[in-house]
């Protein structure tokens, strides 16, 4: 069983701040897929605050946001992480995620250079081997054939 995680943030909804995510519904559907899959357990790790650490986004608390998306691309709530601010590295360890993908660079660093097991893949390809588009790099690590 391959465990493959989804930020929240900029990847599979808008930015945090309202700025506009272009691709994110080709990140939702590519998220429905996977699930669909038997051989693979879908994630979202971000890092929002949790009910303990809420704060408001237009009168709604931010961690509910995710959650409801969540139930909408059926990833059960046990599979959704909030780090409250930090990075995403040691959650990825602790749930042993196989492959991480995310918006922000500094994200997918801090994975990457952890030394642990998972792969953290950018969705701006600069950032991934040889500038692998993201779903054709996530495809080639689980040996998915498109």
């Amino acid at each position: 069983m391959k465990r493959v995680a989804f930020d929240f943030d900029g990847t599979l909804d808008n930015f945090f701040g309202g700025g506009w995510n272009t691709i994110k519904e080709d990140v939702r559907k590519f998220c429905k897929k996977l699930i669909s899959l038997p051989n693979v357990e879908v994630y979202i790790i971000t890092r929002r605050f949790d009910k303990l650490h809420q704060s408001l986004i237009n009168d709604e608390p931010e961690h509910t946001i995710v959650y409801k998306l969540a139930e909408k691309l059926g990833v059960s709530k046990e599979n959704v992480f909030f780090t409250n601010r930090e990075w995403k590295k040691d959650k990825v360890e602790e749930l042993k995620i196989d492959i991480h993908l995310d918006d922000d660079s500094e994200d997918c660093k801090h994975i990457n250079e952890s030394g642990k097991n998972c792969i953290a893949v950018c969705l701006d390809k600069k950032y991934n081997p040889e500038e692998k588009n993201w779903e054709t790099y996530i495809h080639e690590l689980l040996n998915i054939k498109e």
